[in-house]
């Protein structure tokens, strides 16, 4: 018997959550700015990753390393948008080195590298173009978390909870001060947001001037509600509000759980 997953199975909308409860798929599609689209997931993939990291440092595990790895591969991604596929993050013209920020994104892009290509040590390629790097900024420019100026060959760089947090600031900030704001709100979102589940799934009802909310998730559990293939939902019975119990009743006396959404 074949196991495997078919191609389509691997393969999804990275713009949309999806959550079976009882026997009904619910879908949430996250907001992605028309112009940055992959930054959106690259940036979803750095609260996820976020997620992880957080998990194993209230383990005792403070390695923040994945998220940096996660942080530098959505830099690469908005700047690729940003530019229009002209320029990559390896580029210093794309940087304001005036900034402490920004300098200090430039040094780590370049350290980051040492992940992609030799495992997170730092060989003699690494060395020089950090060190050419770190040498040619401004006196004035400090980066922003403690680095050397210059590096050894054969050590591994290490991120801690407190660095990966001035580090995503510099992150969020470079690509704030490059997008409209109401852009940036929907990005900053998406930095953030991870393990997103249903708890919760109402639909509303309207009568009288008031919006009465109906837990779907009950209503389908007793086969009072359908969902249509559109996302839309059909009550099977018109059911009655008890604005004592805060309870929905069917015409049978089953109830399901409900609540004023506009007081």
């Amino acid at each position: 018997m074949n196991h495997m997953k078919s191609n389509k199975d691997l393969f999804e909308d990275p713009h949309k959550i999806k959550q079976i409860i009882g026997k009904t798929l619910f879908v949430l599609e996250l907001n992605s700015p028309k112009e940055y689209p992959s930054t959106s997931v690259a940036l979803s993939s750095v609260a996820s990753t976020e997620f992880r990291d957080d998990i194993a440092r209230r383990s005792g595990n403070d390695d923040y390393s994945a998220s940096v790895r996660a942080l530098f591969n959505s830099l690469d991604v908005f700047i690729k948008e940003f530019t229009n596929g002209t320029s990559t993050a390896g580029f210093r013209k794309n940087y304001r080195l005036t900034d402490d920020c920004e300098a200090t994104l430039l040094v780590l892009w370049q350290l980051r590298n040492c992940w992609t290509h030799s495992g997170n040590v730092v060989d003699a390629e690494c060395q020089r173009n950090y060190e050419a790097i770190m040498k040619s900024l401004p006196n004035e420019i400090k980066p922003v978390i403690n680095l050397p100026c210059e590096l050894e060959i054969g050590k591994t760089f290490f991120v801690d909870f407190e660095t990966y947090k001035a580090l995503k600031k510099c992150l969020l900030l470079f690509i704030e001060r490059r997008v409209t704001k109401e852009d940036f709100q929907i990005l900053n979102t998406r930095a953030a947001v991870s393990n997103i589940k249903f708890s919760e799934v109402w639909g509303i009802i309207r009568a009288e001037g008031l919006e009465i909310g109906i837990d779907l998730r009950e209503a389908l559990a007793i086969g009072k509600v359908t969902i249509n293939k559109d996302g839309s939902w059909d009550l099977l019975e018109l059911p009655e509000f008890d604005f004592e119990s805060k309870r929905i009743i069917f015409p049978d006396g089953q109830t399901v759980t409900g609540r004023i959404m506009n007081e």
